[in-house]
């Protein structure tokens, strides 16, 4: 599962990015809207998922779950962000999203606090997993 959150934020970067690129621009605003939208739907289910399955507690399992609750929370607060822009695709869409992308780095900060913790509580082999490498707990 660690995996696919990975994956989720890769795609959240990789949306964001085309979807602030065609604002400055020019593109097809629309598209990478929708796409940014179905990738932050996935984003949020894989937190969800995680959360109410997260490792054992001598694996760092406690703090994952916290983890994966900032997730959830920054999955969905960027969702709203990407509903508001679907809404008005332009600079004044981006403005009135800002709390909503605040809101949802605040929560990517915590979560990456609380993953920390975990790794360290896991004997760092949850690092392993995020990068594909490792077994897991």
């Amino acid at each position: 599962m660690l995996d696919a959150i990975h994956q989720d934020l890769s795609n959240y970067n990789r949306d964001d990015g085309a979807v602030v690129g065609d604002l400055m621009n020019g593109g097809n605003t629309a598209s990478d809207i929708n796409t940014w939208i179905t990738d932050l739907e996935a984003f949020e289910n894989d937190a969800a998922t995680l959360q109410a399955n997260p490792a054992p507690a001598c694996g760092g399992g406690g703090q994952l779950a916290v983890a994966a609750a900032d997730w959830k929370s920054a999955a969905t607060a960027y969702l709203s962000a990407a509903q508001t822009l679907s809404n008005s695709p332009d600079m004044n869409g981006m403005t009135a999203a800002n709390p909503s992308m605040t809101a949802g780095n605040n929560a990517l900060s915590n979560a990456q606090t609380a993953l920390d913790q975990a790794v360290s509580a896991s004997g760092d082999l949850i690092p392993n997993v995020i990068q594909g490498t490792g077994t897991g707990t």
